[in-house]
């Protein structure tokens, strides 16, 4: 039986209703608090109940469920954005969105193709970070991913899919424009500015490819219409929701398939890229734009 540590980082009811990045907020926090008590020789672990329900949409391993934080005994909870820290460290090592690592040597940044990277305040962290973080550290959180084991449902989904293509270019564009509207309030001026500034480079990038059949996940099929329109002489192809699957399972089935690909191209500062690389066993052939 597997037994893992989470803590409460968001309202589960707001994540069954899951966009992408709340999903990958989720695996991030799984993951993490997974290593930290792997690392703490803590001999039981836990996760908090109220994330069970969401958890066993994903997963099917086995759970022992407490709400008292007490037992995390070199851990402390901070409620307020739950972020977590070692005891006697004022350097935050989790939020909802990091992932955990101990080791306190700088990383550098991993640069998109235009050069940017993350402004990130902890240069130990390893958000983002892609093939400039260590095979140690890779190898780690590869092991604990693999140890999580996916439920079956969502697995078949992704198989019926990929089993179609032998090989295919993966490309995740995120355009931070997810409602066709900056009023939604997960649009974001700045990140779409970005994208928008750069989606010549998608085009760029995925005409060169010998890859031909190509994946498309993205958070607005109209906004990347421009780039859709400029892709020649590929067969493109996405995820058609699983009206049987919930809505967070279908975007897991959509990162899963995304994580396949021979060839990975990825959005600038996007935890579902950043997640769909990790379960790709962090595919070296990938670029950020």
């Amino acid at each position: 039986m597997l037994i893992l540590a989470s803590h409460r980082f968001t309202n589960p009811d707001n994540l069954d209703k899951s966009n992408n990045i709340g999903l990958c907020n989720f695996l991030k926090t799984i993951l993490s608090v997974f290593e930290i008590v792997s690392e703490e020789n803590t001999q039981k672990k836990f996760i908090d109940p109220n994330l069970s329900r969401v958890f066993n949409q994903l997963y099917t391993n086995d759970l022992i469920y407490t709400s008292n934080t007490n037992n995390f005994q070199n851990i402390w909870i901070q409620n307020n954005y739950s972020i977590s820290k070692l005891k006697n460290n004022s350097k935050i090592i989790l939020t909802g969105w990091r992932l955990y690592n101990r080791n306190m040597e700088d990383i550098k940044s991993f640069k998109s193709i235009d050069l940017n990277s993350f402004p990130d305040s902890l240069t130990n962290s390893i958000d983002y970070k892609y093939n400039n973080i260590s095979l140690q550290i890779k190898e780690k959180y590869i092991q604990l991913l693999n140890k999580l084991k996916i439920n079956q449902s969502v697995l078949d989904c992704v198989n019926k899919i990929t089993n179609k293509y032998e090989k295919f270019l993966s490309v995740h564009i995120r355009t931070w424009k997810t409602s066709g509207s900056f009023q939604d309030n997960r649009s974001d001026h700045s990140r779409y500015n970005h994208y928008f500034n750069n989606r010549d480079n998608f085009i760029k990038f995925i005409n060169e490819s010998k890859l031909t059949n190509v994946f498309i996940s993205t958070d607005n099929l109209q906004e990347i219409q421009y780039i859709v329109d400029k892709i020649k002489n590929k067969n493109i192809f996405y995820y058609t929701k699983n009206k049987i699957l919930s809505k967070l399972q279908n975007d897991f089935v959509d990162l899963l398939i995304l994580s396949r690909g021979t060839q990975l191209i990825g959005s600038h500062i996007s935890t579902f890229t950043e997640m769909a690389w990790w379960y790709s066993n962090c595919n070296k052939s990938i670029i950020i734009i």
